[in-house]
């Protein structure tokens, strides 16, 4: 098992696999769950969404110096039913909390589940954000792709044989 590890490129590999599997983890539950993370700073705050198969990242420039340095919260998407009520996947998904709600856009670019843009929040609309949307497959897929890349490809020999020397000794 140690020669498997041996080199940096099963290294990296290896790195890129539990990276992948992290994030495919992330994918999963944001079917279930919405985790919010907020970073605040003097000037400036980032909140990041897993929401809906997507990462959703906010920034605004707004002083949130009162509340704590890094929050996080998770809380159910699904807002229709009880618990143990069966709903079909498109039903669940109509009746969600989508971070976009709350959000009026001034201009925005989308492309399937990609998309960014600028925008004010719709109870202060003095609040200017940026926001991101990346939907998981997109970082999943091809950082499984690469670890499997770093993982299984051999490097080729360091002294292949000469293709012209082997016919020559032949017909020696």
């Amino acid at each position: 098992m140690s020669d498997f590890f041996h080199g940096w490129k099963c290294k990296a590999g290896f790195v890129t696999l539990v990276i992948s599997c992290l994030f495919m983890a992330g994918w999963l539950r944001s079917d279930s769950r919405m985790d919010t993370l907020r970073l605040n700073g003097s000037t400036w705050s980032c909140i990041v969404f897993s929401v809906d198969d997507c990462l959703w990242f906010f920034s605004d420039t707004a002083s949130h110096s009162d509340g704590p340095l890094i929050n996080w919260q998770a809380r159910p998407v699904d807002q229709s039913g009880s618990p143990g009520t069966q709903i079909s996947r498109i039903d669940r998904r109509s009746s969600r909390i989508r971070p976009m709600d709350e959000v009026e856009t001034s201009w925005h670019w989308r492309w399937r589940e990609f998309m960014f843009g600028s925008g004010a929040l719709k109870d202060a609309p003095s609040l200017r954000l940026k926001f991101i949307s990346i939907p998981y497959w997109s970082v999943v897929i091809p950082l499984a792709l690469l670890s499997a890349y770093l993982l299984f490809n051999r490097p080729r020999s360091r002294h292949p044989k000469n293709a012209l020397e082997a016919v020559t000794a032949e017909g020696s």
